[in-house]
């Protein structure tokens, strides 16, 4: 489904900033992160000026539904419409209207970069006529949702196609500058999390899970996710890297007061490490342990007590990744009953 899809960019929605005022929602993107809107056909308009990643969200938004099955094809404007009149040239028109109408999920890319030609207007209408409440459209944009209108062109068109496009649809305004410029010290401090990952590894399934899917339509399916499933017993299958980055992804996107993000994972993957590990606490037969510390150093302290944020910030952080793999049918188990001077000890973490 990602090869037919010919994503723009290797893009994934764990992979988003928001720590750049653009004014993504974050709750939005979660809601998009579950596919059902492109079984319900619904749209998803992108606007925003040139640089602020719309086209990385579109094409994240395309991977998230082409990897749970959905078909899924990436175009820009410019090509479809060229796509387009040289199919009215060879004959095959309606077979191509025919193609693009029963994707699944279609994204438009660079849309209105110049005001629509009279054909353009026309094609565009067949497109979006044909697709209307039978499949899902993301379109991206530099220009603002209120000026697609004027800048489509013919008055009785625009309204046939905007009306069409915006109803039930998400709609996403980006601001900001543009992500291609920002310097090293813009960048979320969420960078400061670091994996030191060793070159082997492994997964640790658990039976009870095979067949999830991940976050359903109603609060049932939410619920069943977020329920306690606890593996105490791990089997050494090797896991892709793809899903331990997913994971810790999820952790790197997770919540922290004021944004201070005062934490480090360490993956510990080899024997020896591991074996360290088993000195604090069991390990279940894990082949794969993440140890999550928090710095006090750069957490937030309240004034009023001297509480230390970091305790929660990591409580939250640990939650983001259990959610993550059990999203991708792999066991897990949180254990706060170790010894963490062994710890610091044998990893030599004295500074948390």
């Amino acid at each position: 489904m990602l090869k037919k899809a010919k994503l723009r960019q290797e893009a994934s929605l764990e992979d988003i900033d928001y720590g750049a005022s653009r004014g993504l929602s974050q709750q939005v993107i979660l809601e998009l992160a579950d596919p059902g809107w492109v079984a319900a056909h619904r749209n998803v308009l992108i606007s925003g000026p040139t640089g602020v990643d719309k086209s990385f969200l579109a094409c994240a938004l395309g991977n998230s539904a082409a990897r749970a099955g959905y078909t899924v094809l990436y175009l820009r404007a410019p090509r479809l419409f060229e796509t387009l009149q040289q199919s009215r040239g060879d004959g095959s028109h309606l077979k191509t209207l025919s193609r693009l109408s029963r994707l699944q999920l279609l994204i438009i890319d660079d849309f209105l970069l110049t005001s629509l030609a009279d054909s353009e207007r026309l094609e565009l209408l067949e497109v979006i006529e044909d697709r209307y409440e039978l499949g899902a459209t993301i379109i991206a944009s530099q220009c603002p949702l209120k000026d697609w209108h004027p800048n489509i062109g013919d008055p009785t068109l625009a309204d046939a196609i905007c009306n069409r496009l915006l109803h039930n649809a998400y709609k996403i305004e980006m601001r900001g500058d543009s992500m291609r410029v920002r310097t090293p010290s813009a960048n979320r401090k969420n960078d400061k999390i670091e994996a030191t990952q060793d070159p082997n590894f492994f997964t640790f399934y658990s039976p009870d899970l095979e067949g999830f899917t991940g976050v359903g339509n109603s609060i049932e399916d939410c619920l069943y996710k977020a329920k306690r499933c606890t593996t105490r017993g791990f089997t050494a299958k090797p896991i892709a890297k793809a899903d331990l980055d997913r994971i810790l992804s999820a952790g790197r996107l997770a919540p922290t007061a004021c944004n201070k993000q005062p934490q480090r994972i360490i993956v510990v993957q080899r024997p020896e490490n591991i074996l360290k590990v088993q000195k604090a606490y069991q390990t279940f037969g894990s082949q794969c342990i993440l140890i999550v510390c928090r710095d006090t150093r750069d957490a937030l302290i309240r004034p009023f007590d001297a509480k230390c944020s970091g305790d929660l910030d990591i409580g939250i952080l640990c939650d983001h990744i259990l959610l993550a793999a059990r999203e991708l049918n792999i066991g897990s188990v949180m254990v706060g009953l170790f010894d963490p001077f062994i710890i610091k000890r044998e990893f030599d973490l004295s500074i948390y």
